[in-house]
This record gives structure tokens, C-alpha cells and sequence, in this order.
């Protein structure tokens, strides 16, 4: 919604207000509620760039005509969880066994390592199957209180489904991740899931602050085979000395950034290349740090960048809305964020790295 409650005659003479839609994407076939009022609205019917000009009359005279751009994106989808501990008692985990040829998840190894070293890290008691049978069969030993189905490519059999059903129902614990689709659809109705499909561009998911997080926790990505400890990218952690500010100024000063969205390319050919998106500038970081025996990881979320420095990041555009257009060609969500009426900075979905390491300025 425009509004213009601060508009004003020096006369004090009644003003009307004539709004125009004089730009919008092609298709779009939207229109004011009320060009006349002094706060109409619209209804984006689809993405793209919006732009509403108006002339103030004060019965006498009109105003120069003044315009707002109004870029508008997707909305991403949002879910509300409400999350508490539970008693602990032993834990039963399904993991795969087999990944496909084009997965980028992380090695097998790699995840169960990771899992195993929580779980310690947490002191449970648990017991990691890797098929459904070996599954099933600790299932009915007994002696088990929480159970996760950590596989994406893993089938429960029906009756195995229906007796986790029932231990959900006796107040046992279950967590269910990974899958890839629906193949254990026999366990959404009692964990109160409906499964509509999927959604290509979701990261992963935010935790608010809970009984469970403890403190709100940022959204983080498992990596893949875009980050991968070359020659190359060990050769240039030594040259850096595994130094975390080293390795972070090098990538600053020296890669530089494309307006593209996704990883596109590993770390490898970033460090060979100087150049790739967010994703891909994230990916080569955590190679030099992780071959620098730093612990990393991605983050994402969304940053606010002063208009000007953003035209210079994707690449020295002169005017700022032509900027927004190029980077949200590109995949990336980008918004225009308007301060006195005026576009101010830009707001955009972004990848970032996290690292632990002992640093003291």
C-alpha cells in the first residue's frame, strides 16, 4: 500500500491525487484499487519490477510527477515449529548405505562420522543401522525409546512403519530427514506432516529459540563435492600458513564476485578461475580453512547493501534499478529497500562462512 499522509498544501487547499501503474513485467495485468485515494494498493500478480507515478493537484496547479519502483519477489516458504526435549532413552538410527552416482551429498562416511561424533559429543546411547532389515530387527529387540530416519533413499516395510506408528503413539520419540520424496509416507500422519512436494531453493531450516536450540540457530548447509581438498586448494592454504585472517583477506581482495545464485562450480575452480557467485566464494573459504584444520561451515541469510556499493558489486552500474534487475536475473532474491523515498540499499539472499577458530584482535 502507497501512502501519503504527510503530504501537504502551503494554502491548505484540498489535494487529489491522480496514481498511475505506468510500468509493470509483461503479463502482469494488475491495477490500482483506487488511482484517486491517497493510499491505494496493488496486487502483484507476478514477479518483476513495479513502477507507480503520482501527481498531487491542489486544484490550481499539479505537481512535477513523481514515481516509486516497487520490486517484488516470491515469497519463500516459512514453517513454524514448535520444538521440546522429551525424555532421553536409547537411540535406533536408519542411515543409507548407497547414494546415487550424481549425489552431492557428503560422503557416507563423512555423515556418519559427523553423527557419531553429536551423539557422543551428547552422551546418548544409540545403535546406527544402514538397512531396513537391520532396522527392523533392533526395532522389535525393544529397549529403545527415540528413533530418526536419517535416509533419503531408504523403505521402510509397511508393518515396520506401522510399528513405529504405534511407538509414536505410546509417547516414543521420532525424527524424520533427508528424504528426498515421499517413500515413507506411512509416517507423515503421525508426525503431523502433509507432504505437498518439494521446494528446489530451500537451504535448509531456521530453529527459533526453543527448549531443543537453546538460542536461535542460524540456518546451515551440508556440503558437497564442491568442496573438495585438492592439491591446489592445500598448496594455497600452506602458502596463506593456515592462518584463518589470512585465508579470509586473500578471498576478499583477490575473488571476485558474480551475481549468480547456487552453487555453480567447485572450489577448486573458483581458486583457479578468481571469480564464481556467493555459494561458490563460501565453498573455496571453507576448503582453505578446513585444509587449515579450521572447522567451517556455510550460513545463509539476508544482508542490506548501500545502493551504491551494490552497483559496484554487480558490476559497476551506474543506475540502481538496473542493478536489482541484473542480480535478480541471476537467481539471486533481491529487493530494493526505500529510505525517504528514495532507493537506499539493496536486500538480497546471501551465503556466508562460519569458522571456529581462536582469534583476539
Amino acid at each position: 500500500m502507497f501512502t501519503l499522509s504527510v503530504s501537504h498544501d502551503a494554502d491548505n487547499d484540498t489535494l487529489t491525487y491522480a496514481w498511475t501503474l505506468i510500468s509493470t513485467p509483461a503479463g502482469a495485468n494488475t491495477s490500482l484499487s483506487d488511482p484517486a485515494s491517497a493510499t491505494p494498493y496493488f496486487v502483484p500478480a507476478i514477479e518483476g519490477d513495479y513502477i507507480a507515478q503520482l501527481i498531487v493537484n491542489d486544484g490550481i496547479d499539479a505537481s512535477t510527477p513523481d514515481s516509486v519502483l516497487i520490486h517484488v519477489v516470491r515469497p519463500r516458504p516459512t514453517m513454524d515449529v514448535d520444538l521440546s526435549l522429551g525424555s532421553r532413552g536409547r537411540l535406533l538410527v536408519l542411515l543409507d548405505n548407497t547414494l546415487p552416482a550424481d549425489s552431492l551429498e557428503a560422503p557416507l562416511a563423512t555423515q556418519r562420522l559427523l553423527l557419531q561424533q553429536t551423539l557422543d559429543a551428547a552422551q546418548w546411547s544409540y545403535t546406527i543401522t544402514d538397512t531396513p532389515d537391520a532396522f527392523a530387527l533392533e526395532l522389535r529387540s525393544g529397549g529403545y525409546l527415540n528413533y530418526a530416519i536419517l535416509s533419503g533413499y531408504q523403505k521402510l516395510d509397511n508393518p515396520v512403519a506401522k510399528e513405529l506408528r504405534e511407538a509414536v503413539n505410546r509417547g516414543e520419540g521420532l525424527l524424520v530427514a533427508g528424504g528426498h520424496d515421499n517413500r515413507n509416507s506411512e509416517l507423515a500422519e503421525v508426525l503431523g506432516v502433509g507432504f505437498n512436494g518439494s521446494f528446489p531453493d530451500a537451504l535448509g531450516v531456521e530453529v527459533a529459540v526453543s527448549d531443543l536450540s537453546g538460542e536461535s540457530a542460524t540456518v546451515t548447509l551440508l556440503d558437497g563435492e564442491e568442496i573438495i581438498l585438492t592439491d591446489a586448494i592445500t598448496a594455497k592454504a600452506a602458502a596463506l600458513n593456515h592462518d584463518a585472517l589470512n585465508i579470509y583477506n586473500w578471498v576478499r581482495n583477490n575473488i571476485e564476485w558474480l551475481p549468480t545464485w547456487g552453487a555453480t562450480q567447485s572450489a577448486d575452480h573458483t581458486l583457479g578461475s578468481l571469480k564464481g557467485n556467493s555459494m561458490d566464494i563460501a565453498a573455496l573459504t571453507i576448503a582453505l580453512l578446513r585444509a587449515s584444520q579450521i572447522p567451517a561451515r556455510y550460513v545463509h541469510g539476508t544482508i542490506d547493501v548501500p545502493i551504491a556499493k551494490f552497483m559496484n558489486w554487480a558490476g559497476g552500474f551506474t543506475n540502481a534499478e538496473a542493478a536489482l534487475r541484473f542480480a535478480a536475473s541471476g537467481g539471486i532474491p533481491t529487493e530494493g529497500v526505500i529510505t525517504g523515498g528514495k532507493l537506499a540499499s539493496a536486500r538480497l539472499e546471501h551465503i556466508w562462512v562460519e569458522a571456529a577458530t581462536d582469534f583476539e584482535p
